[in-house]
């Protein structure tokens, strides 16, 4: 079975199960896969390129946001209500991604480490 189109179901999909439907396989078949280390690090850089390029596509609407606020800021004749809770939700929304991002680097240091530890007393 073709690991992209596994990999691809499951960052596509909510469930194990999902994502065995979608990419035709069955679930033990994704669990087994994802017990194979150089499964699980394809798995794992798949999904932090897409929350990079999420990021990075909510990061260009923050610039957008910005300018609503100060448009707001010094258009007091504009009831801002709706336009103010949208662009602070797009300025919350890249700070969350933000930190997704910085988290999920983290935890891959974390593995390459244990990985290149476990290599060492075990090779």
């Amino acid at each position: 079975m073709n690991d992209e189109k596994i990999i691809a179901a499951l960052l596509s999909n909510q469930t194990i199960r999902q994502a065995a439907k979608a990419s035709g396989v069955s679930e033990s078949t994704i669990y087994n896969k994802m017990k194979d280390k150089t499964f699980s690090r394809q798995l794992r850089d798949q999904r932090h390129i897409l929350l990079v390029e999420t990021m990075n596509a909510v990061q260009l609407r923050v610039s957008e946001a910005v300018e609503v606020i100060a448009e707001l800021m010094h258009n007091t004749e504009v009831s801002a209500n709706v336009r103010l809770s949208a662009a602070e939700s797009i300025i919350k929304n890249a700070e969350t991604m933000s930190d997704r991002v910085q988290k999920n680097e983290h935890h891959i240091e974390c593995d390459d480490i244990a990985d290149s530890i476990t290599e060492s007393l075990f090779h």
